[in-house]
C-alpha cells in the first residue's frame, strides 16, 4: 500500500493519494484534492511523491484510470499518456486509462 497525505501548517489534510505497487508498477487508485484547493499544485506534488516512493520500491512506471476530464489534464501535464478509453462508461462519460514509464518507452 501507498498512502500519502499533504498537511497544511495547521496539521489539517489538504489532499491525499492512495495506491499500491506490484509487478514493478505503481497503481494510483485515488487522488483527492478538495475543489477549493485545486490549481495550487497539490495534485502534482502528490503524484511527484508517489512516483518517488514507487521508484524507491523499484517500479518502472505508474498507471491509473479516471472519469474526469479535469483530472485527465492534470495527469497529462504530469507526463501520463492515454493508453485506452471506454466510451459511455458510465453512460455519458468516458473511462480513460493512462500510464507513465520512467524506464523507457511505452511498448
Amino acid at each position: 500500500m501507498l498512502r500519502l497525505v499533504l498537511q497544511g501548517p495547521d496539521g489539517n489534510p489538504l489532499g491525499g493519494l492512495w495506491g499500491r505497487t506490484s509487478y514493478r508498477w505503481l497503481f494510483v487508485e485515488l487522488l483527492a484534492v478538495p475543489d477549493s484547493l485545486r490549481g495550487r499544485g497539490l495534485g502534482t506534488e502528490l503524484l511527484r511523491r508517489a512516483e518517488a516512493e514507487a521508484r524507491r520500491r523499484g517500479c518502472m512506471g505508474a498507471w491509473l484510470d479516471t472519469f474526469s476530464a479535469d483530472s485527465r489534464r492534470l495527469y497529462e501535464r504530469c507526463g501520463f499518456k492515454v493508453i485506452g478509453e471506454i466510451p459511455d462508461y458510465p453512460p455519458g462519460n468516458t473511462r480513460v486509462f493512462m500510464t507513465k514509464r520512467w524506464d523507457g518507452p511505452l511498448t
